[in-house]
């Protein structure tokens, strides 16, 4: 359970920055994509963010 919040990993050697939650890594994009939509943050959301990392 402590390994599903969204953490942010600086990796030195890579110079680069990594997101972790669960069982997934991902190479953070610097992509900003805008302000069209609100995403409203349910308990729903979270488990559906858990369901797809891990």
């Amino acid at each position: 359970s402590w390994q599903c919040p969204l953490r942010f990993y600086w990796l030195s050697k890579e110079d680069n920055l990594f997101l972790q939650q669960c069982n997934e890594k991902f190479e953070y994009g610097y992509e900003h994509m805008g302000f069209n939509d609100r995403l409203v943050v349910t308990p729903l959301t979270d488990r559906i963010y858990l369901t797809v990392t891990q």
